[in-house]
């Protein structure tokens, strides 16, 4: 049997935060959750959260660093169940959407359409393109024939956009490069001859 590494003492379940003991030490786990913002801390630091700021004692191990950010993700999204906290932004955009006159929807559309009418990056064109297939989700655009197209022209019109940005990058040849290296050097003997004189 493989021996555990991460020992996980206490849990902010809101925050999806922990307090985790591992070879190296107590350690504060939080959100994004990378190791450079790991933060050592003390048993007196842990006692303190538990007692003044809310963290619940806990008692769970771990054999990956990947397994308890699974967990802690798993325990917040449960406890935002159990509060009836909106699960996603993405959440909150759809309920907003499926609130809104159709009307509305239809200036939405028109406004995601001006933004497409100038130049655009694939970059751009890209969060635009994701939030127009996501509404194609959602009952209150699918079941109106005028939504659909609406939306079908103005994903058509990402994609055109997509391709000519895509043929407007320019790649140099080797003569390009080339050129541009000579003229480089050029400049640089230039220099060279400048400072031998001075």
């Amino acid at each position: 049997m493989t021996p555990t590494t991460f020992h996980m003492r206490a849990i902010l379940r809101e925050e999806a935060a922990a307090f985790v003991d591992t070879s190296g030490g107590l350690l504060l786990l939080r959100p994004p959750y990378r190791l450079a913002d790991l933060k050592s801390v003390t048993e007196a630091d842990l006692s303190d959260a538990i007692v003044r700021i809310g963290y619940k004692a806990e008692d769970s191990s771990f054999r990956t660093w990947q397994e308890v950010v699974a967990y802690l993700r798993d325990q917040h999204l449960a406890w935002r169940r159990e509060k009836g906290v909106t699960a996603s932004g993405t959440q909150l955009a759809h309920d907003a959407i499926n609130k809104m006159s159709k009307s509305l929807l239809l200036d939405l559309l028109n406004r995601v359409g001006s933004q497409l009418a100038g130049p655009r990056s694939a970059l751009e064109i890209e969060p635009l393109e994701a939030g127009l297939i996501s509404l194609l989700s959602l009952p209150k655009v699918s079941s109106d024939s005028e939504l659909v197209a609406k939306v079908g022209q103005l994903l058509a019109e990402c994609k055109r956009k997509a391709n000519s940005a895509a043929s407007v990058i320019h790649v140099p040849d080797v003569g390009d490069v080339a050129a541009v290296a000579n003229k480089i050097q050029h400049k640089v003997r230039l220099q060279h001859s400048i400072y031998a004189l001075a």
